[in-house]
């Protein structure tokens, strides 16, 4: 039996509508995904010190264009560091009490999955620090760096095999010295050159030359 013309003319002219609709489509995808924002998720465990102090810093020299979102379990801590960067948002969770205070640990999971940043900084001490971030950078698939300022030993057996096993999958180490990246690499049994090492940067205030004396 023969299609009349008139099904083939609206069958090649449907066909033609979908493409272009996919085309449109795709080409608005692209589009909204390279002008989106960069958005970075920064988690700290960290009390008041040094580490605290530095990523304070490091907020509030990001480039304006990434978004921030602050997490912590410390609502003080988290609260310093957003004012350095007031556009972040401040995401303060319940700390876990123990690897077995699911609810908290879920917390966490859920947190990060509904902000769905492009990469999160995890905040830590040493290398045994900050595990519910780490974890929930994983579960949800985030690339996450895992920042260390110093060494320091861990405190059981258990959280040092928990660490270890948990640092298998975590996509970047970085140390602020060359001596914390050896150390993280050897403590957390990762290759050799597997923890690069970023100094710290500091705000540098210059104060202006003193004018010179005026001769008597």
């Amino acid at each position: 039996a023969r299609i009349p013309c008139s099904v083939l003319r609206l069958g090649v002219e449907t066909k033609r509508k979908v493409q272009g609709f996919v085309e449109r489509f795709d080409r608005r995808s692209d589009r909204s995904e390279s002008e989106r924002r960069l958005r970075v998720a920064i988690y700290t465990e960290s009390g008041p010190g040094g580490a605290h102090t530095c990523l304070v810093t490091l907020a509030g020299a990001l480039d304006q264009a990434i978004e921030v979102a602050v997490v912590g379990t410390n609502a003080a801590l988290v609260a310093q560091v957003v004012s350095a960067r007031p556009t972040a948002t401040a995401h303060v969770l319940s700390r876990p009490r123990s690897k077995f205070d699911i609810r908290s640990i879920l917390e966490h999971v859920r947190t990060v999955g509904t902000l769905r940043p492009d990469v999160i900084h995890v905040n830590c001490d040493n290398p045994w620090t900050s595990p519910y971030g780490l974890l929930a950078g994983v579960v949800t698939r985030t690339p996450t760096i895992a920042v260390v300022h110093g060494p320091g030993p861990p405190i059981s057996l258990i959280q040092q095999f928990l660490f270890r096993g948990l640092s298998r999958h975590i996509r970047t180490y970085v140390a602020v010295s060359d001596a914390t990246a050896r150390f993280t690499s050897l403590a957390l049994r990762r290759q050799p050159g597997t923890v690069r090492t970023i100094h710290n940067g500091i705000t540098a205030v210059l104060d202006p030359a003193p004018a010179p004396a005026e001769p008597r």
